[in-house]
């Protein structure tokens, strides 16, 4: 069978439709001067739909009163009834962009570079201890209990911790920093917080800067060389 003649059928079936309905207003008003005209057999338009479909033009050579058949179609007809008989998709609904990564955490710089010169500031009498039995690791800081300095001897007002810092003496050390972690201003890098992370994935040391000059910090005494009273 043409792939066509299924199309002509679907007219044809149109076009009996719409006698049916014009019969109907004709029922309502008969006599009325909008009553359908009586359209051709089926059986005679299905026979001249299927010469034409074996010709392979059916859409321009149908007669006028089939062609104009699916003017009475309803809309959902209509709209299928189009030449070449297209199918109509809408496009599918935009997908949902993709939740944004979350932020990596920052990665640690490495550098060693080799035995500094630092500074820090206590009490004159926790300097004669440090002199006689040297560092001790603190309790608390940015970065942990550890051993803090700073490459000049003058410690900024805003490294004073209110409650443990002291000052009226300055210790100058030579430190052997190994190789030594650059973290973050919160002394966070990606393998953990603190020195103590830092040590546990082979660093020695760590420095960072919480904004107001840098800081360098050792998990142990046994990387001071020396120590002298600066102050």
């Amino acid at each position: 069978m043409s792939p066509r003649l299924p199309l002509v059928l679907c007219v044809a079936g149109a076009s009996l439709a719409r006698a049916a309905t014009g019969g109907l207003r004709g029922v309502e008003g008969a006599g009325a001067s909008n009553a359908t005209a009586a359209l051709p057999g089926v059986d005679a338009i299905v026979a001249r739909g299927a010469a034409l479909a074996s010709q392979g033009n059916v859409s321009e050579e149908l007669p006028p009163e089939v062609r104009n058949a699916t003017d009475g179609l309803v809309p959902e007809a209509a709209w299928h009834w189009h030449r070449g008989h297209h199918h109509h998709h809408w496009p599918a609904a935009p997908a949902a962009p993709a939740p944004a990564p979350a932020p990596a955490p920052a990665v640690a710089g490495s550098r060693t570079p080799g035995i500094m010169t630092l500074y820090h500031t206590t009490s004159p009498e926790v300097a004669e201890l440090i002199l006689k039995n040297g560092f001790r690791p603190g309790s608390g800081g940015w970065c942990g209990g550890a051993i803090y300095f700073i490459d000049h001897p003058h410690l900024p007002k805003s490294k004073y911790n209110p409650v443990t810092t002291k000052d009226g003496a300055i210790i100058e050390a030579r430190v052997d920093m190994g190789r030594m972690a650059t973290m973050d201003r919160k002394c966070n890098a990606g393998f953990g917080h603190g020195v103590s992370a830092a040590v546990s994935h082979g660093f020695e040391s760590v420095t960072f800067n919480p904004g107001d000059g840098a800081e360098y910090v050792i998990h142990s005494n046994s990387r001071v060389i020396s120590t002298r009273r600066y102050q």
